[in-house]
């Protein structure tokens, strides 16, 4: 047993003042002992016979470790039993004193979850976003749409920008060296789209087939490690020169995207249809949004400082794990050092964990749960997506956390949807045309 007193350093961090007595660590040795002579086998002795006394000769700090851990665990769940703490955080060992004749005491500092009650999450004031799909979405729904059945065919005239056209190219470093895997033949490129490096596309408008040219590009900085912030060379010739021809907008088209559309004015129909899916789903989104940013603001509390740190440097790691897959050049730059990567990331990472505590906490006020064949149907799909059997799937996630993950972000969705079913949505939109046209009665 041992005794404890609590300190709070601040609501989400408490220090843990333990005291054991002699006794009581001596009788926690004589148990690691008798473990350990169990099992031990030293030449001469068979195992379980060694004497206590060679035990203790050979191995008494590993030991003393050993009670000494069990001490500290023990003392924890003690503690936290005695003082109702929830731990967020594996408790940090210090201030150990170990004086002769006298008790053994040490801290330990541990995080806590922070004890908040949300309030103000019914009948949250929410301004209605907009839900019509305006004729312009679906035009130019349609174009793109459109594009995606263009031919394209040849002409004989200078490439403009839209335009595709086939290359052959050398790239040349300043030392007039050819640049390994900067050149390449019959390379299609469409100008404009912004897939080469800055400047390229843009000499090459106005050639014609046959051309050739050579032109200078400075690397952005952030490109790879070999070429950024270097000057290359590129000798270019066009072989080719195709315009993209638009299909006509009529029945016939709508029949070739689909034969189930009759006519236009079915697919227009569909397409509409679809925006309107999307503009519910990214108006959830927006709604979840303006939701969680007025409780953060209502209900004020401290966040664990180890949860913040752990979520802002997963953040992190997958910013910067995109940014080396893509080939940027990171590396010594003090925009990507960590601690300005920290200040970068760490305000995103504070929204984030409040907003799981707090929908931890209406979950629970609201008994909204997810049940694990929710949490089934979830992995199902992502391994249809992927192409994976779903067990497979299953285990696959449970070694990486993503269950976990899928469950949380399922419990957000319910507890964002709850909170927008009873909600008060105004139409600001509509209440100010209202009140335009009580001004302009008035005036007549």
């Amino acid at each position: 047993m041992s005794e404890s007193v609590v300190e709070d350093v601040k609501p989400s961090k408490k220090i843990i003042h333990v005291t054991v007595e002699r006794g009581e660590f001596d009788k926690v040795f004589q148990i690691s002992l008798n473990e350990t002579r169990k099992s031990l086998k030293l030449p001469g002795f068979r195992a379980g016979r060694v004497p206590k006394r060679l035990i203790i000769e050979k191995m008494s700090d590993e030991l003393q470790k050993k009670s000494m851990e069990r001490i500290v665990e023990n003392s924890f769940r003690e503690a936290a039993l005695k003082w109702n703490i929830t731990p967020v955080s594996t408790p940090i060992f210090s201030n150990f004193k170990n004086e002769k004749d006298s008790p053994l005491t040490f801290d330990l500092t541990v995080d806590v979850k922070p004890e908040i009650s949300v309030k103000g999450y019914k009948k949250l004031k929410l301004e209605k976003l907009p839900e019509e799909i305006g004729k312009e979405e679906i035009e130019h729904a349609l174009a793109h749409l459109r594009a995606n059945y263009a031919k394209t065919v040849e002409v004989d005239r200078a490439c403009e920008n839209g335009d595709t056209v086939t290359i052959d190219f050398t790239g040349y470093d300043e030392n007039d060296k050819k640049i390994s895997g900067a050149s390449g033949k019959y390379l299609y490129i469409e100008l404009g789209s912004g897939r080469m490096v800055p400047g390229f596309e843009e000499n090459l408008v106005g050639l014609k087939a046959g051309e050739k040219k050579s032109f200078s590009i400075k690397f952005p900085e952030n490109y790879n490690k070999k070429l950024a912030g270097k000057t290359a060379r590129f000798d270019v010739e066009i072989k080719k020169v195709l315009k993209k021809e638009l299909p006509d907008l009529n029945d016939e088209f709508a029949k070739n995207v689909n034969p189930k559309y009759e006519n236009m004015q079915k697919l227009k129909n569909d397409i509409k249809e679809e925006l309107k899916k999307e503009k519910e789903e990214q108006n959830k989104i927006a709604y979840k949004e303006k939701i969680f940013e007025q409780l953060i603001e209502k209900n004020p509390f401290d966040v664990p400082e180890s949860l913040l740190v752990a979520e802002s440097n997963n953040m992190i790691n997958s910013y910067v794990r995109n940014l080396v897959y893509q080939g940027a050049d990171i590396e010594g730059k003090d925009e990507f050092k960590y601690e300005n990567l920290r200040k970068k990331f760490d305000p995103i990472a504070e929204k984030r964990v409040k907003s799981t505590l707090i929908v931890m906490d209406i979950a629970e006020k609201e008994n909204i749960a997810i049940e694990d064949k929710e949490i089934a149907e979830e992995i199902a799909k992502e391994a249809t997506y992927y192409g994976k059997d779903p067990k497979t799937a299953y285990k696959e996630m449970e070694k990486t956390g993503r269950i976990s993950e899928i469950r949380m972000l399922k419990l957000e969705e319910k507890v964002s949807d709850f909170i927008l079913k009873n909600a008060e949505i105004t139409d600001i939109d509509n209440m100010n045309k209202v009140e335009e046209n009580s001004k302009n009665k008035e005036k007549d």
